[in-house]
């Protein structure tokens, strides 16, 4: 089936693709449209142009082909099938995918298979053969060639997932062994969807370490120097000082910190999607919800109304924290 898809909207031609009998269809004058393939199985598609952000998300065992380059978060949390890239593809390619392949001819963005990670059966890879910029997490990942821009990165994250995969082997991990002294249990950290809360409040504090470290190193020294000088001619020792002259400076800054952590703790939903699967637990239902209908089912009613929702839930959250903040300073 050949479709036509110039100006035409995403949402309509991700509709006809999902709700057509045929299998395989060749999609010219493709130009920026979003969410190609979104979740779909069984089908093949040959993309003549350039798709939008998303190709392919949460896909379920379809191919995709393009003869063109791709835009940022191609393959994003993606469950089988394979997409073949022949040309260039921008950021985030692979986000968090679980299983299925992906291949570009040409170059890649930045970070690159972040989030990647095999998941019980399921192995995920991508092959790129030029320029890669990233670091791969856990999965599988062929960088076939030179890997320059971001090489610094890919060796420390290469480094780090190593040592984190060493600690939480199921067979001879340092913690894994450690649990299964303490529980009489053999567990396994990384796939047993249990214990992705206490996974997903490590990995998020672990991402959110580095820009919060360098926020309040930059607020520390922007505090006027000659308070602490007067502090030392009137003898108060380092807790003092920290307590009475570095906290209170830090303030307005630490509000600022919390509510972006705050709005970033929303965003957790490809750790969860990967550790628990669509609807793991009823506490994070709406932002599930969310992502469920933007990607998978394209009910852009119910998504609206999910959206909605959470953003007057984050509103509110806010707003009462800023209160609770005023009221003690």
């Amino acid at each position: 089936m050949i479709i036509d898809a110039k100006n035409m909207p995403y949402a309509e031609l991700n509709k006809m693709i999902r709700d057509s009998d045929e299998q395989k269809f060749t999609l010219e004058n493709v130009l920026g449209q979003r969410y190609i393939g979104a979740g779909l199985s069984g089908k093949e598609i040959l993309i003549k142009g350039t798709p939008g952000n998303a190709l392919g998300a949460y896909l379920n065992g379809a191919k995709i082909s393009v003869h063109g380059n791709a835009q940022d978060a191609t393959g994003d949390t993606m469950n089988d099938g394979a997409i073949i890239i022949h040309g260039n593809s921008g950021d985030t390619t692979g986000y968090a995918m679980r299983s299925g392949e992906i291949y570009v001819q040409g170059n890649a963005g930045y970070r690159v298979g972040i989030h990647m990670k095999s998941y019980q059966d399921m192995f995920p890879t991508i092959v790129i053969p030029l320029t890669v910029t990233c670091f791969f997490e856990n999965g599988c990942a062929s960088i076939i060639g030179n890997a320059t821009g971001g090489i610094r990165g890919c060796i420390i994250g290469a480094i780090l997932s190593g040592i984190i995969m060493t600690l939480l082997d199921p067979d001879n991990g340092m913690i894994t062994n450690l649990i299964q002294t303490l529980t009489r249990q053999h567990i396994m950290v990384l796939t047993d969807s249990r214990y992705f809360v206490p996974m997903l409040i490590i990995t998020d504090i672990y991402k959110g370490l580095g820009w919060g470290t360098i926020i309040y190193f930059a607020a520390i020294s922007g505090i006027d120097p000659s308070l602490y000088e007067a502090a030392a001619i009137d003898g108060a020792g380092k807790w003092k000082t920290f307590f009475y002259i570095t906290l209170p400076n830090l303030r307005p800054v630490a509000f600022t910190v919390v509510i972006l952590s705050v709005l970033n703790s929303f965003k957790a939903f490809r750790e969860v999607y990967m550790a628990a699967g669509s609807y793991p637990q009823e506490n994070i239902y709406l932002l599930q919800h969310v992502f469920n209908n933007w990607f998978q089912t394209l009910s852009v009613d119910k998504m609206a109304a999910a959206s909605v929702m959470l953003a007057f839930v984050i509103a509110v959250f806010v707003l009462l924290l800023e209160r609770s903040w005023e009221r003690e300073g």
